[in-house]
């Protein structure tokens, strides 16, 4: 049996019985917060017409929400709202609440969870306080799920983005499990490899613009990532890149050119379907001896100097840059040209046996 989790971090009293009905009758709290929404402000609203912009908290006793501060919206126009206060969080805000805001269209009553963001990050209220909206972080008119369907087996959760303060019941197609943690990240993953599912959103009162997302689990080649290589002394491991497939990238200090044993961590995009992991690059001693290698270090080829190469196969020559500048079979004589018999400028190359050996030489005049 194909074995697929869907992880869900949502309370279960939350996920069963949350319903959500909203009242845009404003209390009759005493004001003690404001609200600017600066002119300059664009919230790329989800379709034409004119809208109410409503601050609200959350009544446990009576599962709705309640309006505590409104005001018309009108694109190029800066628009203020009062909130209101109170100190049992009933009728209004309390200290420190964090603002939870809808957004309705007033000519179909269309009404959009929406999470705003704010200068110096002032989302809570605070008694006479003022907080200046300066954009849209996420709202239910857009795609919340990262206009993503797919997954990855080995990255991070993935985030549903839903605006703060709606919580929306969460149909699914595959077994799920319940944590208390608060947030809504969505973490997928098989035993059994790529598979394909799909999670529906509901809230009441709440308009979306999709409500059905279809995900499908991609893995990362295998046999690609986390390689072990043996290093002779003197010796080079170039790290492969997988054209149209893997993109990797040295963390840190790291590089694609290996010349001493160690652990090397590269960061890596499948490039097709945007998934990224870690991958970690071991290089220990072989532990058979080496065999010895009498090739020179430095070669001049103005005063005749080349290299013998005895043994029967073909090799690469590549340049600082790990491009190739020349190939040819062995055993062979070389003396610093490229395929075309030019002389190399003066650098660092690399010499790459096709029996896997690697080593460097350098190029002077």
């Amino acid at each position: 049996m194909r074995l697929v989790y869907l992880i869900i971090l949502l309370t279960f009293q939350t996920l069963c019985t949350y319903a959500q009905d909203f009242s845009w009758d404003e209390s009759s709290a005493s004001k003690a917060h404001k609200v600017i929404f600066p002119e300059d402000l664009t919230i790329n609203l989800p379709d034409t017409g004119t809208y109410q912009i409503g601050y609200f908290i959350y009544d446990e006793s009576t599962s709705s929400f309640v309006n505590v501060g409104q005001a018309a919206y009108i694109p190029g126009k800066e628009v203020s709202i009062e909130l209101g206060y109170d100190p049992a969080g009933v009728t209004g805000y309390k200290v420190g609440d964090r603002f939870i805001t809808l957004i309705r269209n007033n000519a179909n009553s269309q009404t959009y969870g929406v999470e705003f963001s704010y200068l110096d990050d002032k989302k809570w209220f605070a008694l006479n306080g003022i907080s200046y909206v300066s954009g849209v972080i996420t709202s239910t008119w857009r795609d919340f799920l990262d206009n993503r369907f797919y997954f990855c087996k080995t990255e991070p959760p993935v985030a549903l983005h839903i605006p703060y303060g709606l919580k929306p019941s969460i149909y699914y197609t595959n077994d799920i499990v319940i944590d208390t943690s608060g947030d809504y990240p969505v973490l997928l993953f098989s035993e059994m490899g790529p598979t394909a599912g799909t999670i529906q959103m509901f809230t009441h009162g709440i308009t979306y613009k999709q409500t059905l997302y279809a995900f499908i689990l991609k893995e990362f080649p295998e046999g690609k990532l986390n390689k072990t290589y043996s290093i002779c002394p003197g010796e080079i491991i170039i790290i492969p890149e997988y054209e149209d497939t893997l993109r990797r990238t040295p963390v840190a200090d790291g590089s694609y050119t290996l010349l001493a044993e160690g652990k090397y961590l590269f960061d890596v995009v499948y490039e097709k379907y945007g998934c990224r992991t870690k991958d970690t690059i071991i290089v220990t001693a072989p532990s058979e001896p080496c065999e010895k290698y009498n090739y020179p270090e430095v070669i001049n080829p103005e005063y005749g100097s080349e290299i013998v190469f005895p043994e029967a196969g073909g090799l690469t020559i590549l340049n600082a840059a790990l491009e190739k500048v020349h190939q040819f079979k062995t055993p062979a004589i070389w003396n610093g040209t490229d395929s075309n018999g030019n002389l190399l400028p003066v650098g660092i190359y690399y010499i790459v046996h096709e029996n896997g050996y690697m080593h460097s030489i350098s190029i002077i005049y």
